[in-house]
């Protein structure tokens, strides 16, 4: 994918925002923003609004639903949205993977695809169709929209985070040392968590399950967590359990 460079909020930019979302206020679709705020929360680049764009002019005078062979009722032009959307996805994944330091080179059929570049693919385009229910359908409709718009990927980041904390409760981390570990994941950023943990085996969810020693993998991550925090610079006083009620 090109290089993406971030748009230039101008007059003439902010005018077509505000024209497009004019017309997508007015549209009988579902699964689009509706506001200008939430439209612009999706745009990083100039393709996006042309993306945003191409939403609004389809969406014009549309409410006449049809129906496929297998009995799925939809409105055409939520096939153009969808396209539209699905490119705005797929040019997040791109930034992301990047930000990541993912190579993102598939071209190699005989090479696995490694967990990271397994969630950052490019987001195949899909049509109705495809789809042998309507809540399957519609589903569809709402995830393609739900991962177009907003900060996404910063949001899945925060939740998994949360996960993890999750993961040690369930895994029966002591309360000591769980309040130990998220003193140092919390110093972290929700990405920089995410960047160091998601496909290291000895670091990720699902080490936090395994059945190993629990002393030495409560030492391993938070040996890693320290590292981290060295590397990046980022103050950290030794844990001190009565500051948490331990």
């Amino acid at each position: 994918m090109p290089k993406q460079l971030p748009i230039n909020w101008d007059a003439s930019t902010t005018a077509r925002l505000k024209r497009a979302v004019a017309q997508l206020k007015r549209s009988a679709l579902t699964n689009i923003p509706k506001s200008y705020k939430e439209a612009k929360s999706s745009i990083y680049s100039k393709a996006d609004l042309v993306d945003i764009e191409r939403m609004a002019k389809a969406s014009i005078g549309v409410n006449k639903r049809r129906k496929t062979k297998l009995g799925i009722e939809y409105i055409p032009a939520q096939e153009t949205v969808q396209r539209a959307q699905t490119r705005i996805i797929n040019r997040k994944r791109a930034r992301e993977a990047e930000r990541l330091g993912i190579d993102m080179d598939i071209s190699n059929p005989k090479i696995p695809l490694t967990e990271r570049q397994k969630v950052f693919m490019p987001k195949k385009q899909t049509k109705v169709h495809e789809y042998y229910t309507q809540k399957g359908y519609e589903e569809h409709l709402q995830n393609v929209y739900r991962q177009s718009m907003g900060d996404y990927y910063q949001e899945a980041y925060e939740r998994y985070k949360e996960n993890y904390k999750e993961a040690m409760k369930n895994a029966g981390f002591t309360d000591y040392d769980r309040q130990f570990l998220s003193y140092y994941i919390d110093k972290l950023s929700d990405f920089d968590f995410f960047r160091i943990t998601f496909d290291d085996d000895l670091f990720n969810i699902q080490y936090v399950y395994r059945s190993t020693s629990y002393n030495l993998k409560v030492e391993i991550i938070a040996q890693k967590l320290q590292a981290e925090l060295d590397r990046q610079n980022i103050e950290h006083k030794e844990f001190i359990p009565e500051d948490y009620g331990l």
